[in-house]
């Protein structure tokens, strides 16, 4: 399968993600069960990830014996990149949600230039200084409405969406150097069971 059909079926699943979870956000009895939610979100992916292991490479002990610590930050930083997107769709539509969600490039980049040397084209430079007034004006131009409690939605919403951009960009940073070091398929194994423990962990204490 080339790139670009992996890129095209990412994106119809995480549009169908975003669309469930809107669902679940919109809801009472869901909406402040954030970690929980994120939790049963990892579960499945990591099991669709271990079910391709025998295709992908073989997984080595003596990355986790080196990079334990940096495993267990980048699971704790994904955890909260997904719970802050979540609690991004309570005060969201899926679209806004989307539009505002792109700031987590915005991050990822601004990290990988700072931490791991790469270099910051102009191209990215323009992009970004075009997408983030698009975003201002994508949440101001569907809010425009005087209501205190629609105001108060959209500082919270913006709020937890930078929110997710730091946790998220923090979290591909650490991701790429790891990667750097060992085979995708350590990576998948550890690095990716370690974010189900950190979001599993974070629902039992903060939501049981």
């Amino acid at each position: 399968m080339a790139w670009q059909e992996l890129i095209l079926l990412a994106t119809v699943f995480n549009a169908l993600g975003m669309i469930s979870l809107r669902v679940l956000a919109r809801e009472k009895q869901t909406a402040n069960a954030s970690f929980v939610i994120a939790t049963g979100y990892y579960v499945t992916i990591y099991a669709a990830m271990l079910s391709l292991l025998p295709w992908i490479g073989h997984v080595h002990i003596q990355a986790f014996r080196d990079y334990w610590w940096r495993f267990i930050g980048g699971g704790f930083a994904f955890a909260l990149t997904n719970v802050f997107m979540y609690k991004t769709l309570v005060y969201f539509d899926v679209a806004i949600a989307n539009i505002v969600g792109t700031v987590n490039a915005v991050f990822a980049v601004l990290g990988a230039a700072i931490f791991l040397g790469e270099d910051l084209s102009m191209t990215q430079f323009i992009g970004a200084a075009i997408l983030l007034p698009a975003i201002a004006y994508g949440v101001l131009a569907t809010h425009v409405t005087a209501k205190k409690s629609v105001r108060r939605s959209v500082k919270l919403g913006l709020t937890y969406a930078l929110l997710a951009g730091v946790c998220y960009g923090v979290a591909m940073v650490n991701e790429k150097s790891l990667l750097g070091h060992m085979a995708t398929a350590s990576y998948m194994t550890f690095g990716v069971g370690s974010q189900l423990l950190m979001i599993t962990l974070s629902a039992i204490l903060l939501q049981y």
